[in-house]
């Protein structure tokens, strides 16, 4: 059932009239060879497989500077991540942004228009 209850909850998602944003744990598979970040799932039905259901794949990381200060954000793109983003949203050379959710979302609404 938990392979079915996530094809629903991925079909609700798509009819939903607002922006949705999802949260999710992720987990390093060996793809083809390749170690690969992907969402992570219970069973083997949907794993590597989740992100396609979805426009938009960011993934959270941080670093810290020499102080210990942390710096967070998201990833837009990367080696080894499903990572995705329309490049009009935040810029075609654009591969991490500010891990602030509303200025994501700002910058979904004025693509989307």
């Amino acid at each position: 059932m938990y392979a079915e209850e996530i094809s629903k909850f991925n079909t609700y998602i798509k009819k939903c009239e607002k922006e949705v944003y999802v949260t999710a744990h992720y987990e390093i598979l060996g793809i083809e060879g390749n170690m690969e970040k992907r969402v992570k799932v219970k069973g083997k039905e949907w794993e590597g497989t989740v992100e396609k259901d979805y426009t938009i794949v960011l993934y959270a990381d941080n670093k810290f500077d020499d102080k210990g200060k942390a710096d967070y954000y998201y990833l837009l793109a990367g080696e080894g991540l499903s990572a995705k983003c329309p490049p009009d949203i935040f810029g075609h050379d654009v591969v991490k942004v500010t891990n602030d959710v509303k200025y994501i979302d700002d910058k979904i609404k004025e693509f989307v228009k």
